[in-house]
């Protein structure tokens, strides 16, 4: 099935003040924890502290989520906000793909959520026809320009995520990282809001 995707004018109609962005790792990069049997128990548990954290940024306004649509954590935190829509029937997804063909290379089981995740998503915008050097960047970069917050799943390794965090903390934006033992990367973010999502095991 041929995705349609919408025109890149679509995120300039965005509110930043109600958009966050996500951005962590792929699954190769997230280290399992004393408690985790595989990455099913990984998957979960990002899932979960993902949906709990949407919960509570829409309890402060935030309606709006924007996804890279990498493989680990950025479709895992997609599925998070298809799940509630349901609940909370305001949300809008909007996946934003650095080039056509991102998912060719991705291993099956991304391959398949990356599809089902397009295909739900509220709106669809690709940023180049072909891979180039700069698309993964852009694509982050596009992101943040157009929220306020960012939600991420970083523990300091280097990479796209790295830079994205400290991208978003330069621009003083609202950061929450759902990475255990890693508080010292939030930035604004309500005390609250990260005990009660690190409850989440």
């Amino acid at each position: 099935m041929r995705i349609e995707y919408d025109k890149l004018q679509i995120l300039n109609d965005i509110d930043p003040s109600r958009a966050a962005a996500f951005s962590g790792y792929r699954k190769e990069k997230i280290k399992l924890t004393e408690t985790d049997a595989d990455y099913t128990s990984v998957r979960e548990r990002i899932v979960r502290r993902t949906a709990s954290a949407v919960l509570l940024l829409h309890d402060q306004g935030y309606d709006t989520f924007l996804c890279g649509m990498a493989t680990g954590f950025d479709l895992w935190a997609g599925l998070a906000v298809l799940s509630l829509k349901k609940q909370l029937t305001d949300l809008r997804l909007i996946a934003v793909v650095p080039f056509r063909g991102q998912a060719q290379g991705f291993p099956y089981e991304f391959k398949e959520l990356h599809s089902a995740v397009l295909a739900a998503a509220d709106c669809r915008v690709c940023l180049h026809q072909n891979f180039t050097r700069s698309c993964f960047h852009e694509r982050n970069r596009a992101m943040l320009d157009h929220a306020s917050a960012l939600v991420c799943y970083y523990d300091g390794q280097p990479g796209g995520t790295a830079y994205t965090v400290d991208l978003a903390r330069k621009r003083d934006m609202t950061v929450l990282n759902l990475c255990d033992d890693a508080p010292e990367y939030n930035n604004k973010a309500d005390d609250r809001l990260i005990t009660e999502i690190m409850k989440i095991k």
